[in-house]
């Protein structure tokens, strides 16, 4: 048999009564130590007043008007008969044998019906010099009373202290609650269908406003990667829709009319849509594993200059464009030469799809404690060209898969818009950072900064 779980309510009902249990039950028994020791003081000092009143009375020689409400005796202290007594013991045998004593003593005290009582044995002498005692005794039950007065009051007390915090806890716990669970019944009805719903923020800046806000926040994320998840698959269904349907196209052409057919143009044609969708695939797979947090491996020391250079060489430059490598200087880090040398390369063939004519590479080395913001050695690769250049608006949104900004990009001339996607990724994974500018021609520039 399952035992069902505890429900958070309970316990802290359960901790807040055992809790509050405990320190009660500890101040009742102090409280019933305290009402006892309180009472038998007062009895004491009743005592010890009423034994010093009547030891007066025996220096003055009236041991005939003993009177009070404690009882007392004087005994002769060498005889040991009972010279004088109060009303209450008159006729009383010598009921104590105690000497005289600082202390109050406890005694049984069947003679006068007492369980025990307390004495106080206080030495004195008459006029003569006669030694004499003097008993005073108080009844010990009055003391038991009222630690048991006191006793009935806590077991009484105590479990209704306990119930009554139990109580509101519960219910103040459930109000506490409430708005949790209005957050849990919200989010149990989102969906993937309607990730557009958000569950409440109660008022103030409590744990559970700020578990709403959490919420709501995490939601606005999954709607968001809903969203370009959505538009992602759109985008990679049309980028591979394009060069199949050219394909297929080709294909049923070269069958309708196999004798006038140009099969070396028709396999270039297909050469070329495959080559597409190749690259199509294997930049998706690259941003799937970017995607999945899959740790780069192949960090080895990179010549960042002899890369550039290196990726400048296997550039396809049209005719009419120059690239400038004027101002690479040598400069080394450590890092995936691989994946390195793919960022550089969209970077340099958008940069020549975009160029009027001139493209400039720049590798600088930036030594430490150059700039507060950034004290450790960099290592910065600009690539800039003298085109139309982007603008401020738009600065951000080129660096987002499948963007495409103006017609000059088409699905023809230029990439499916992911690799200055896939560029930034890598950077990233590279700890740096990659942005764009304008040049003083209003070109655009490209700056990657690494760390060395």
């Amino acid at each position: 048999m399952t035992i069902p779980p505890i429900g958070i309510r309970t316990r802290i009902t359960a901790i807040a009564c055992a809790a509050f249990g405990v320190a009660v039950i500890l101040g009742a028994v102090v409280l019933v130590w305290a009402v006892r020791d309180a009472v038998e003081r007062s009895l004491d000092d009743r005592a010890r007043a009423a034994a010093a009143t009547v030891a007066a009375q025996v220096a003055d020689g009236r041991l005939d008007v003993i009177a009070g409400t404690v009882s007392t005796q004087v005994v002769d202290a060498t005889t040991g008969e009972v010279i004088a007594a109060s009303p209450d013991l008159q006729g009383q045998p010598r009921l104590s044998d105690r000497p005289a004593s600082d202390a109050i003593g406890v005694d049984p005290m069947p003679a006068l019906g007492w369980d025990e009582a307390r004495i106080k044995v206080l030495a004195a002498n008459d006029p003569t010099g006669t030694p004499v005692l003097i008993y005073a005794l108080v009844d010990e039950e009055q003391a038991k009373e009222s630690v048991a007065a006191a006793r009935t009051a806590a077991v009484i007390g105590v479990p209704l202290l306990v119930a009554l915090l139990g109580v509101t806890v519960w219910f103040g716990v459930g109000r506490a609650l409430r708005p949790v669970e209005r957050i849990r019944a919200e989010v149990a009805g989102i969906s993937a269908g309607n990730l557009s719903q958000r569950v409440p923020e109660p008022p103030g800046n409590d744990g559970v406003t700020r578990l709403a806000r959490t919420m709501n926040a995490m939601l606005d994320r999954l709607q968001s990667a809903a969203v370009r998840q959505d538009r992602f698959v759109a985008d990679v269904s049309h980028e591979l829709h394009s060069p199949l349907a050219s394909s297929r196209a080709e294909l049923e052409l070269a069958r309708a009319h196999p004798d006038s057919t140009d099969w070396p143009a028709v396999t270039e044609e297909l050469l070329d849509d495959n080559e597409r969708m190749t690259r199509v695939v294997r930049d998706l797979l690259f941003l799937a594993r970017s995607d999945s947090g899959a740790p780069q491996t192949n960090r080895v020391p990179i010549d960042v200059d002899d890369l550039v250079r290196g990726e400048v060489r296997r550039l396809v430059v049209p005719p009419g464009v120059q690239v400038d490598t004027a101002e690479v200087e040598p400069a080394d880090l450590t890092g995936n030469p691989d994946e390195l040398g793919r960022a550089v390369r969209n970077v340099l063939e958008n940069a020549v799809r975009h160029c009027s004519g001139r493209v400039r590479v720049e590798v600088t080395a930036i030594p430490a404690g150059v700039s507060a913001e950034d004290p450790g050695p960099r290592v910065r690769v600009s690539v800039s060209d003298d085109g139309a250049g982007i603008a401020d608006p738009d600065r951000e949104r080129i660096f987002e898969r499948f963007t495409r900004l103006d017609d000059s990009r088409t699905r023809a001339t230029g990439g499916a818009g992911l690799g200055l996607a896939i560029s930034r990724e890598i950077v990233a994974g590279h700890g740096g950072t990659m942005t764009v500018t304008s040049t003083p021609e209003g070109g655009a520039c490209f700056v990657i900064d690494l760390p060395a």
